[in-house]
């Protein structure tokens, strides 16, 4: 099947927005293509990304997927 793709730095600051409204996500640099169903795990060096947007189990170091930039779109939503 496709990749994922898990862009781990969902947040304001990401989204731009044109002159006619339309939205373009922006900085994929953490951003990771994984196989569907398959989790990820940061590293020694700690959890990647913006804290105040991450989900729960990313800034806690465990297995984590593409629900993590659910649970991050649903904070910027909240904050809309």
């Amino acid at each position: 099947g496709d990749p994922a793709i898990v862009h781990r730095d969902v947040k304001p600051a990401n989204f731009l927005v044109t002159d006619n409204w339309s939205v373009k996500i922006t900085d994929f640099g953490l951003s990771q293509a994984t196989s569907p169903g398959t989790s990820l795990r940061d590293g020694k060096e700690g959890a990647r990304g913006t804290p105040l947007w991450m989900a729960p189990e990313v800034l806690e170091g465990k297995e984590f997927s593409t629900s993590a930039d659910v649970y991050s779109f649903g904070i910027v939503l909240w904050e809309v």
